[in-house]
């Protein structure tokens, strides 16, 4: 619950719209997902956040904490730059994109991609 919070407080601090807040999670060995929100964008966010809690709760043992990242890697850096819609996630393995969601989506659709990127089955 504690990550939640800081999910939110970070998407409604005061910051110019072109400031972007990266948001990572572990969700399985050598997968990283990143979400990307700035404030112009936090309307359509819900559905990315759900998404994310409900893949977090479903892996609960292989989960690393959401963590809000000020500073980037170099690969995620470079994927940053390619982003046109915000909100917007990017599930990378090893360092390579494997999927990418971005602008207005459902909750069911953006699990799917995670989901399907990790090869596994969403949850019932």
């Amino acid at each position: 619950m504690a990550f939640v919070l800081v999910l939110f407080t970070g998407s409604c601090t005061d910051q110019k719209d072109s400031s972007i807040d990266i948001y990572k999670m572990n969700p399985k060995d050598d997968f990283e997902v990143f979400f990307y929100s700035n404030q112009s964008t936090i309307e359509l966010e819900e559905e990315y956040i759900n998404a994310l809690l409900e893949l977090k709760l479903s892996r609960r043992e292989d989960t690393s904490p959401i963590t809000l990242t000020k500073t980037a890697s170099t690969t995620e850096a470079k994927e940053r730059k390619r982003i046109q819609q915000y909100p917007a996630l990017v599930i990378q393995k090893e360092g390579n994109t494997l999927a990418t969601v971005s602008g207005k989506k459902a909750k069911h659709d953006i699990l799917k991609v995670l989901n399907d990127s990790m090869n596994t089955r969403p949850p019932s």
